[in-house]
């Protein structure tokens, strides 16, 4: 199968040089003609995608502002651990409102209508020798072909992340 932009270049060299008919082309390179006319117009590349837009049948204001409705019920009460999930919204809309669209849906503009929040971190700095991790371990390793277990020493700078790792039979 010809790649779509080479396919594109194709079809337009001969049209445009060649003044084959789209028709001729289509049977040529064994596509559709409807390809072949859009490609042929020039309108339509192969590169650019069409943002898909659909508008949503099931989605109706009443569903939104009960969604919206929702989410204001939890910001009042200030409960975080039983606000309105995505699921729990879509199953009170099915329940009280008869709603019969998808709940991938419902998901999709609670996320939307959710308020986002930037993340924010401050990054740690240390100085020279200032803090250092320090853990101990346990490894399997082979000495003289014979597998032995030996603990670890693991220890970490925090300035400049080096690390020092030492074993221990016992």
């Amino acid at each position: 199968m010809i790649v779509d932009v080479e396919l594109y270049g194709q079809i337009r060299k001969m049209h445009t040089h060649e003044n084959i008919s789209q028709r001729e082309i289509a049977r040529r390179l064994g596509i559709s003609r409807n390809t072949v006319k859009k490609y042929c117009d020039g309108n339509h590349v192969p590169w650019e995608r069409k943002p898909y837009e659909r508008p949503a049948t099931v989605v109706t204001e009443t569903v939104l502002d009960f969604i919206q409705d929702c989410l204001k019920q939890d910001e009042t009460e200030g409960l975080k651990k039983q606000r309105h999930t995505a699921r729990r919204i879509y199953h009170r809309l099915k329940k009280e409102k008869g709603y019969t669209g998808s709940e991938s849906a419902i998901r999709n503009i609670v996320k939307e209508m959710r308020p986002k929040y930037k993340e924010a971190f401050m990054p740690l700095e240390f100085d020279l020798g200032e803090a250092a991790q320090v853990d101990w371990g346990e490894g399997t390793i082979y000495l003289k072909g014979i597998k032995v277990k030996v603990q670890l020493f693991c220890y970490r700078l925090c300035n400049s992340a080096d690390i020092f790792v030492k074993r221990f039979h016992r």
